[in-house]
This record gives structure tokens, sequence and C-alpha cells, in this order.
């Protein structure tokens, strides 16, 4: 790859780890925020376990849950702020056993938009990952823009 780029990949790389650290940031600030939330009771409609795929064993737990706040009616699939949870087999049983379809849960909502919702506040490190990338990526798109690598 010649300099010039060179130099354009670091900057795209910058850019993307700008762009991320900034999701970041405001999923953290929404995972620190969620234990605050208002709440309502919320039933699970839909919980199972799906194996990924790939060569990987991973497995998704799979949830919808219906809420109401102020008379209208909202499903959400999240678990917690800052994404789904992957993991082995047993754990994702355990998480579907914790939420049997039919069940009844706390529900927290965000007061701004009640879209929004968890059923287990700040947990799971809600955009923690997202700014560890986006750190590596200004890193490098840092390095690569300098020519110190590439």
């Amino acid at each position: 790859m010649d300099a010039i780029a060179t130099r354009l990949f670091g900057l795209f790389i910058l850019t993307m780890g700008v762009w991320i650290v900034h999701l970041g940031r405001k999923a953290v600030t929404k995972a620190k925020s969620a234990p605050h939330w208002p709440t309502t009771q919320g039933k699970i409609i839909e919980s199972e376990v799906r194996k990924r795929p790939g060569a990987n064993a991973r497995f998704r737990f799979k949830i919808k849950y219906e809420y109401e706040v102020g008379g209208k009616r909202y499903t959400s699939k999240n678990i917690a702020i800052g994404g789904e949870i992957r993991s082995g087999r047993t754990a994702a049983e355990k998480r579907q056993a914790q939420y049997p379809e039919g069940s009844v849960h706390t529900v927290f909502y965000n007061p701004d938009d009640a879209q929004e919702s968890c059923l287990e506040p700040g947990v799971e490190g809600g955009g923690r990952v997202e700014l560890l990338g986006g750190i590596a990526g200004i890193i490098i798109g840092v390095l690569l823009i300098t020519g110190v690598i590439g």
C-alpha cells in the first residue's frame, strides 16, 4: 500500500474509532442511569436458547417481553443496556430458566423514551467494549497516519 493510501486508511480507522468511542460513552452513561429509571411490570412472551451459526459452539439467549407505560404497550428484547448476551449453552439455559415464558418481571424504562427498556440495569458492562475498541481504532489510525506502521 502506498503512503497516501495508508494515511487515508489510517484516517478512516481514526474516524471510526472516534465514532465508536462516542457510542461507547453514550452506552456507559445510559447503563449508569438505568438503575434509576422508573419501573413497571412486564411479561415474558418469548424465551429461547439458539445456537449461533459457525464453528464455535456459542449460544444466544433470545427474549422478548411486553410492558405498559402511560396506557401504551411496548415490547423489548433487551435484558441489559449494551447488547445481547452470548455464552455457552449452560449459561444460556440458566438465563432462560430465569425468564421463562409467561413469567412477570420488573422492567426499567427510559423516562425520556419509554420504548427503551431493560430487565437488568447496570450489568453486562454496557459500552465498555465499544470504548476499548474505539480507543484501539484511534491508536491504530494515528499510527497509520503518522507512518509508524504501514
